[in-house]
């Protein structure tokens, strides 16, 4: 599943409907999230196998998630492996799910600048060598023999290659060309990227194909769906989710099919878990931000952040939120002029 926003909850809620379905319990039984790294499967299986979800030690988790100094506080993750603490205490031994963190190898201990910037330029290869080793001992031991992988972005793209012909270095690629028609993806309705501002991270979004993938979805009075894209005038579409780098692909080279669940208006975001900069957990990001180069001034900038994270809980900053609206929206209206939405 090529998932949406890193805050979006609505998308983990289609995944939580998805992963807790008997169909998924009974075929699947497996999951591994592009969140939290290998190193932390320790700490996972701790709360996983605790009688009771212990929050505090959830949270400890999530800060102590790769990358990010100032941890993994998205409310989504957080509430949904809560959910799945649940679920699993509920099953049977032979049905339980398996949850697996597919990131980078890494410990904040004892982890530098330099260290971690050699982890990420193999980040994709080390996501999918994950992966594939754990999809290749269900094949040899276990009674489910599938994974369902949830990336987010151009992590989950397909076996593609860029412009001047070398493969990408995308988790998804790697798979695809590992397992060789074992691999399937699909994207999950969301914006088109197309175009970049000062680097990858600066993203100037908008929606899909000018708005109107969006405007037939809303004729079609905005009911969830799944399709093929092969077949389909949507997979037909040039592949406008990556600004211009990838566009000599069309939407049926790069995804298998794709899930419509909500308006983009209706998709609900939130960067906010109660206790998450709690005052003792402060000195320790403060020190990972030292130790990644971080200035004094942004140190200091993150102090009164995460102090005020705390004390104002009622901050809309903080609510859960609808990102695209307005004149996000405009693209897709023009097209509606039969009464649509």
């Amino acid at each position: 599943l090529c998932e949406r926003h890193h805050e979006d909850l609505t998308q983990w809620e289609f995944i939580w409907k998805l992963t807790s379905d008997p169909r998924f319990i009974d075929q699947v039984g497996t999951i591994c999230t592009e969140y939290g790294s290998v190193s932390q499967m320790g700490q996972l299986q701790q709360f996983l196998d605790a009688p009771k979800p212990d929050e505090g030690k959830l949270l400890q988790i999530l800060r102590d998630f790769p990358i990010w100094p100032h941890g993994w506080n998205n409310n989504n993750i957080y509430e949904y492996l809560k959910k799945f603490h649940r679920l699993n205490k509920s099953l049977p031994d032979d049905k339980k799910l398996s949850l697996c963190f597919s990131d980078i190898p890494f410990r904040w201990e004892n982890m530098g600048q330099e260290e971690q910037e050699a982890l990420l330029n193999f980040r994709d290869g080390l996501m999918a060598s994950r992966i594939m080793n754990k999809f290749m001992a269900l094949q040899e031991n276990a009674p489910r023999k599938k994974i369902l992988v949830v990336m987010n972005y151009r992590h989950a793209f397909g076996k593609i290659k860029n412009k001047n012909g070398d493969w990408t270095e995308n988790t998804g690629t790697y798979l695809f060309r590992w397992l060789k028609g074992a691999a399937a993806n699909v994207l999950i309705n969301t914006c088109a990227i197309p175009k970049f501002g000062q680097g990858e991270n600066d993203m100037v979004k908008a929606p899909i194909n000018d708005g109107k993938w969006d405007a037939a979805f809303a004729v079609n009075q905005d009911r969830p769906v799944g399709f093929d894209f092969a077949g389909s005038p949507f997979g037909a579409d040039k592949f406008d989710m990556f600004a211009d780098k990838l566009d000599h692909y069309k939407y049926q080279d790069v995804f298998n099919g794709m899930v419509y669940l909500t308006p983009l208006a209706d998709i609900t975001t939130q960067a906010y878990i109660p206790g998450f900069y709690a005052e003792a957990a402060r000195p320790e990001i403060l020190r990972r931000m030292k130790v990644l180069g971080y200035s004094d001034a942004d140190r200091q900038e993150y102090t009164e952040y995460m102090a005020y994270y705390e004390a104002h809980p009622e901050d809309p900053e903080f609510a859960p939120r609808h990102p695209y609206a307005g004149d996000f929206l405009a693209p897709i209206k023009k097209w509606l002029v039969y009464g649509g939405r």
